[in-house]
């Protein structure tokens, strides 16, 4: 049964892979885009964990996580020594060209963390709303491939476990 677990993880791993984003013009949200591109080029995001957390009007995306998801071993340190660990200014799209839709992408403050929005987002992300987060996320690309993926990551991590806050889902 533990084997055919495996199994299964391996072939949803395998099937996130499959997901295709698109990024934004490189006129609205450059420096965003060319982090998370060298982000993908290192391989800093290959196996790596995205989980739910519920409440500070997060429960609403799919994370990923700066983490080993075979190992749970902390990776901010090779974001760091490959200087691929954060924006240096937070970009915005302040004429909402760019908004925090379903899913779209954005990153989490400045990063390197990102997240999926899996509903709608564009009041609690784009600063609308600044008693909850006075500075808007940069929101710069969108899934435009394997929306099941991401429903299916969504889920199963409201399932998973309603004892903890925070959830790994992958």
């Amino acid at each position: 049964q533990q084997q055919q677990q495996q199994q299964q993880q391996n072939e949803e791993y395998f099937v996130m892979e499959m997901g295709v984003m698109e990024m934004a013009s490189l006129d609205l949200m450059p420096h965003s885009i060319q982090l998370f591109l060298d982000q993908v080029s290192l391989q800093l995001w290959d196996r790596t964990v995205f989980w739910h957390q519920e409440g500070h009007g997060v429960d609403h995306v799919v994370s990923a996580a700066a983490v080993m998801y075979t190992t749970g071993e902390p990776r901010q340190h090779h974001f760091d020594a490959l200087g691929a660990a954060k924006l240096s200014f937070v970009e915005y799209d302040h004429h909402n060209n760019l908004p925090h839709e379903q899913y779209t992408v954005g990153y989490a403050n400045k990063g390197p963390e990102f997240y999926i929005n899996t509903r709608n987002n564009t009041l609690l992300h784009g600063g609308f709303l600044p008693h909850l987060q006075p500075k808007p996320d940069p929101c710069f690309a969108k899934i435009i491939e394997g929306f099941d993926v991401i429903d299916r990551m969504y889920e199963r991590s409201i399932q998973q476990s309603k004892q903890t806050a925070q959830r790994r889902v992958w």
